[in-house]
């Protein structure tokens, strides 16, 4: 885990670091949300791909439908948000939570489309 943070020049939050230390990727429905975490290396691949055109955004996990879950790593704390696999641009970004619990929240409600982010 300490790689991947060292590549992307961001701690992950304590949460989703105890997640992608583990040697399986969970997946899954979350409510009526689907999550699939990424390894470190594809990890590090949609990073490499999303710091070109947006910035800061590290994704974490795919919903499976072309979008990536992630955080705002210029922001402290960090946000999370969904944004699109083509097309990584902030104002496509899609807000999902404050926090860890507000962005499971989030995945358990469903309501991941009704939201857009403000980047500051």
């Amino acid at each position: 885990m300490r790689d991947v943070e060292s590549r992307v020049g961001h701690r992950f939050p304590d949460e989703l670091r105890r997640i992608l230390a583990t040697a399986c990727r969970p997946e899954g429905f979350v409510g009526q949300s689907y999550i699939a975490f990424l390894d470190p290396e594809d990890l590090i691949q949609c990073w490499t791909s999303a710091r070109d055109e947006a910035k800061g955004f590290v994704p974490f996990a795919t919903n499976g439908a072309g979008e990536y879950y992630g955080f705002d790593s210029r922001r402290s704390p960090v946000r999370f948000l969904l944004m699109p696999s083509i097309g990584m641009e902030w104002d496509v970004a899609m807000f999902l939570g404050d926090t860890w619990i507000a962005f499971w929240e989030t995945l358990r409600k469903g309501d991941l489309f009704e939201r857009t982010y403000q980047e500051f």
